[in-house]
């Protein structure tokens, strides 16, 4: 009896090897089969990063909703780059009250800035005149904090606070380039704000704007570009420069 269960038992525990080989097995078919029809791994095979990244200054979200924010300065660029669009806009709304200490981060810890990631990012098209009216309507309340006030990427503004209403902004760029107020300019945005949340429904029609959804996920665009970067934080330009 003692020998029947014991070999009833062998017999068990190597249907369980088999079943586990197989299941790997086409784990791995299946990995591959991503790999030849989209030609890159598939994203569970994938670890960007995987020695973290440098933040050589803080980075912040506290004052997001009226000033420039350094940590909202990467997101807006992981925006920017998914279709390497003239430039990028997102609101404040978009963010929560962060503060990353320098040190070594992972593409995680940034992604705790966004209160939306499974926000799309979208592309439209905006004449100069919409991207300095759009940014005026986010400056509305200064100094007082907006979830309208925009943050950019490959936008520099000057800004008087002190200025009227819609005359706030004395100076643009896309890029090296004074904006042209007839030239039309492609901005990447979360799906809400191309939408028209927050009031931007005055500055642009959907309907004529929307150029496309890329379909990818403001959480997926920064881990994306993130993969390809060692160190976050160095001071740039000012991207919007506010006179008080």
């Amino acid at each position: 009896m003692r020998s029947s269960n014991k070999l009833s038992s062998n017999r068990i525990a190597i249907a369980r090897q088999r079943n586990f080989t197989r299941i790997i097995q086409a784990a791995a078919a299946s990995a591959m089969f991503v790999a030849v029809t989209t030609g890159s791994p598939p994203r569970a095979l994938t670890r960007p990063n995987a020695a973290g990244i440098q933040v050589v200054a803080e980075l912040a979200t506290k004052n997001v909703r009226a000033e420039e924010s350094n940590l909202a300065d990467v997101v807006l660029d992981a925006i920017r780059d998914v279709d390497k669009t003239d430039a990028a806009l997102v609101a404040a709304s978009s963010f929560v009250e962060l503060t990353i200490p320098k040190g070594t981060i992972t593409p995680n810890d940034i992604l705790k800035a966004l209160e939306y990631k499974d926000d799309t990012v979208v592309v439209v098209k905006l004449t100069g005149l919409q991207i300095r009216r759009a940014l005026e309507h986010g400056l509305t309340l200064l100094p007082q904090k907006n979830s309208a006030f925009l943050q950019v990427s490959g936008v520099f503004a000057n800004i008087d606070a002190s200025a009227e209403k819609d005359k706030r902004v004395t100076s643009l760029r896309v890029g090296s380039s004074t904006v042209k107020d007839d030239k039309n300019y492609t901005v990447a945005m979360p799906s809400p704000l191309a939408n028209g949340a927050l009031g931007y429904f005055k500055v642009w029609d959907k309907a004529k704007a929307i150029d496309h959804d890329t379909n990818k996920t403001l959480g997926q665009a920064v881990t994306d570009y993130l993969s390809g970067v060692k160190s976050l934080g160095a001071k740039g330009e000012d991207r919007l420069a506010i006179k008080k």
